[in-house]
């Protein structure tokens, strides 16, 4: 209990007003941007791209019509995946995720004339990479922003008027200029300007107010609480193991005065002893020194003997 709260207290103390402003504004214009070029190829690819792609394909207009409707129904249909995802990880992430995905699905598409790829590369993949897009775009601003909201939101949501204004003008000259080679050309250029929405989303700085950036500094707190929970156990290992070598050296100890004592007790009766220890050598005593004792000692009674017959 006493380890949540300390977790709930962290938490709170990261959550921070809205700035209204500052780097907020380069969050507008890199939504901005992000509207224009993700709403200025899905509205206008029906224009740029029915034709050709009906001559390339050999379809009918239903058949490749159907990838035009995919892409915008994708793209708005992934918004619940996309809020999960979002709050999980951040509208950066998401958005720099989402980028890459859009860029690989029109790269992929680049490659081959095939209407089931069309289907799956542009319309599945592109558009659920611009369903992350789309939504991080949006929540961004919401984090930055509290008063000026309206203002900030109306600005960013601008850039997809233009981009639909702006593609049907310029893709055409693209497509139909001798080294794009027509559709796949045109697809090509779009996968890399799709990419440059990887740009605007490194942009997007985290703030601490959102979902992200709380889960995370939870887990943090979890982490240190779990960590400094674990230091006791570990300094009580420590003291059970230090007591554990103190009374080992005591026996050692121990063990070694005692045949010490059993090594001079043996000396004083002139047995030969044999250390138990071999590390004492400073109280080894070989057989050949006993004799000599024992030599000495019958040299003496010899001479004790001789001075009493003289008398």
């Amino acid at each position: 209990m006493a380890m949540k709260n300390n977790i709930d207290s962290n938490v709170v103390t990261t959550e921070r007003k809205s700035p209204d402003g500052g780097w907020g504004w380069v969050i507008v214009f890199s939504s901005f941007m992000i509207h224009f070029i993700m709403d200025g190829i899905t509205y206008s690819m029906g224009d740029i791209y029915l034709h050709p792609m009906m001559e390339v394909l050999g379809r009918n207009r239903g058949t490749v019509s159907f990838i035009f409707g995919m892409l915008p129904a994708i793209t708005l249909g992934s918004g619940l995946f996309a809020t999960v995802l979002i709050n999980r990880h951040g509208c950066r992430k998401m958005t720099i995720i989402g980028s890459c995905l859009a860029a690989m699905g029109f790269l992929a598409s680049s490659f081959f004339a095939n209407i089931w790829l069309y289907y799956f590369a542009i319309g599945i993949v592109a558009g659920f990479g611009f369903g992350l897009i789309y939504l991080a775009a949006i929540a961004s601003i919401n984090f930055y922003f509290d008063k000026k909201i309206s203002r900030a939101l109306g600005i960013a949501v601008c850039g997809s008027g233009l981009g639909t204004m702006a593609f049907p003008w310029i893709m055409p000259y693209i497509i139909n200029y001798p080294m794009w080679f027509d559709v796949h050309g045109g697809l090509l250029n779009e996968s890399a300007i799709i990419f440059m929405c990887v740009v605007f989303g490194m942009l997007m700085i985290p703030l601490p107010k959102e979902p992200s950036e709380i889960r995370r500094v939870e887990n943090k707190a979890k982490t240190a609480a779990k960590r400094q929970a674990k230091k006791p156990i570990k300094n009580v290992n420590i003291m059970v193991d230090t007591n554990e070598q103190h009374s080992q050296l005591l026996t050692n100890q121990e063990s070694k005065q005692n045949n010490l004592a059993n090594g001079y007790d043996k000396v004083h009766n002139h047995q030969t002893i044999v250390p138990d220890s071999a590390d004492d050598e400073s109280f080894k005593m070989t057989t050949k020194d006993l004799e000599l004792l024992e030599n000495d000692d019958a040299t003496g009674e010899d001479h004790e003997k001789i001075i009493i017959t003289n008398d």
